[in-house]
């Protein structure tokens, strides 16, 4: 079954080759083919031809300015229609498309005139590159024309073979005339084509003759460029930096009159930025102007199109580039010595400029420089009298809000590292540790408990405070384990009557130097109370710290 549908598949194919495969034409089917076709054209020719001669033989008779100018118009006109039929005449029975009669589209006339407006405007600009790469563009236009002169020949030849394989058929006698026209139009066409092709063969003989070695080529354009261009360059940055330094040596003169004192820190910086900017400006205007006077219009219209483009590309960032400028310039939203914070940890802006240097003299890495760009959008504000950049520094003993305790390892801008134990530590970002609410103990600590004691005791409430307080206080002084100086002070005070006790708050404030005994200090308070209870015979409920 598949060998018949195959079978049956080749044999479509096959046929269809053999119903769309073409056979050599022979110069009879071909004259036979085209007949009817060169049979109008023939007529129309003939047509054509006799309505000239009579435009031309009216012309001749008198006839007034007005009526003569009407049939010159028709004799230019028909002239025009006979030369393209006979165009058509030589194409059909050549069998090439060899005379082709060019149209310009209007709307690709309007694109070479707005080609030529652009042109009009750079043509300094645009006549220095033609005249740099005129020679290698020459070379290669010969080259082009060359090969374009041999496809119009080549082509032509093919057409007269053409002509002469049918030119002795006799059903064509009707319109040999026009035929042997046209042989001799295409013959003087090939001959014209010729001559033109052996002019540019000889032009591109003699550009490849004089050419160069590359080396050579580059070292004369360079050479060509100082000893015309060049020195209207040299001379164009000459006046803009004798302009610049001049302008530069004013600067410093009205500096060294002290118009600024030191109050006028800001006024100065905005003068000198100002000032740097008109020297600028004024030293690339006087370079523009040098090459503006030299006529030089190649060099004068290449720096103004840099220029503009310069410009136009720093249009979209000009409004944050004037933004950095007034904050380097210390008018902005950030001022030296101000508080500001950058990255969740706050700073002292050290200076103002196009780097921003920041302090904190808390961390480990107590200045980094930013750049204008990065701080552009924050704001500082005045420091408040004694205010801390930070809760704690690199050896500080610090207790969390979760609880954790212990001394401050590392303290960078990212993170802060706290050792817990000599073998155990942990780290928090910035914002992290801030958010625990860091309590620093090295500057100072308070130990608040509440001691309850049973409602036995009840009559002698009032007596029982200034008990534990004295005794309390004794204990404190005549311990062997800490100094009797780091206690700064002692509270025992009644504070309520709860549930099943009356509870007492005791308050010991401790120097900043027990900070690294703070558990060994708790404990040993909590020790001391107990043994104030038990030498009084007082019956505890319970004792919590607060």
């Amino acid at each position: 079954m598949k060998i018949k549908f195959y079978a049956f598949v080749a044999s479509v194919l096959f046929v269809s080759a053999l119903c769309f495969a073409e056979e050599p034409q022979s110069a009879e089917q071909f004259a036979k083919k085209k007949y009817s076709d060169l049979t109008s054209l023939d007529a129309s020719i003939n047509y054509l031809a006799l309505q000239v001669n009579a435009k031309n033989n009216e012309l001749k008779v008198e006839h007034d300015e007005n009526e003569k100018g009407k049939i010159k118009t028709e004799i230019a006109g028909l002239t025009r229609k006979l030369n393209t039929m006979k165009m058509f005449f030589a194409n059909t029975v050549g069998d090439e498309n060899l005379f082709v009669e060019e149209e310009e589209d209007l709307s690709k006339q309007k694109g070479r005139d707005a080609l030529k407006e652009l042109q009009d405007l750079l043509i300094p600009f645009i006549d220095s590159i033609k005249m740099a790469t005129k020679k290698p563009r020459k070379i290669e236009k010969l080259r082009y024309d060359i090969e374009r002169m041999k496809d119009k020949i080549a082509q032509a030849e093919k057409a007269v073979q053409n002509i002469e394989k049918i030119e002795s058929l006799s059903q064509l006698d009707g319109i040999r005339k026009n035929i042997e026209t046209s042989k001799q139009m295409i013959q003087r066409y090939i001959d014209e084509n010729r001559v033109l092709r052996n002019i540019y063969k000889n032009d591109l003989a003699k550009e490849l003759k004089g050419k160069t070695s590359f080396i050579v080529a580059v070292s004369d354009t360079v050479k060509k460029f100082f000893s015309t261009k060049g020195i209207n360059l040299l001379t164009a940055i000459f006046i803009g930096s004798l302009a610049f330094f001049v302008l530069t040596w004013f600067k410093k003169r009205i500096q060294g009159l002290n118009f600024f004192t030191k109050d006028q820190k800001n006024l100065k910086k905005t003068f000198n930025a100002l000032y740097g900017v008109i020297t600028g400006v004024i030293s690339i205007c006087a370079s523009i102007t040098t090459l503006f006077v030299l006529n030089d219009w190649f060099l004068f219209t290449l720096a103004v199109l840099i220029l503009i483009g310069i410009v136009w590309s720093l249009k979209k960032y000009l409004p944050k580039f004037l933004a950095e400028i007034k904050l380097a310039l210390n008018l902005g939203a950030i001022k030296e010595g101000q508080r500001i914070v950058w990255e969740n940890c706050p700073w002292i802006v050290k200076k103002v400029g196009m780097v921003i240097q920041l302090e904190n003299e808390y961390l480990d890495t107590p200045t980094i420089f930013l750049s204008v760009r990065e701080v552009v959008n924050l704001h500082s504000r005045p420091l408040v009298k004694n205010e801390q950049l930070f809760p704690s520094k690199t050896g500080d003993f610090v207790m969390l809000s979760n609880n954790i305790y212990g001394r401050i390892k590392i303290q960078t801008p990212e993170n802060v590292v706290i050792s817990i134990s000599p073998t155990l530590q942990t780290s928090y970002t910035i914002q992290e540790y801030f958010s625990l609410k860091p309590l620093n103990y090295s500057n100072g600590f308070q130990l608040n408990m509440v001691l309850a004691i049973g409602y036995k005791h009840q009559k002698n409430i009032f007596e029982l405070g200034d008990i534990v307080k004295k005794e309390l206080s004794g204990l404190i002084l005549n311990n062997k384990q800490f100094s009797e100086a780091y206690f700064k002070s002692l509270t025992v005070e009644f504070k309520e009557p709860s549930h099943l006790s009356l509870d007492f708050f005791v308050c010991v404030d401790c120097a900043g130097e027990m900070a690294p005994e703070y558990r060994k200090v708790k404990r040993f308070i909590n020790s001391m109370l107990v043994k104030i209870c038990n030498d009084h015979d007082l019956l505890i409920r319970s004792s919590k710290n607060l």
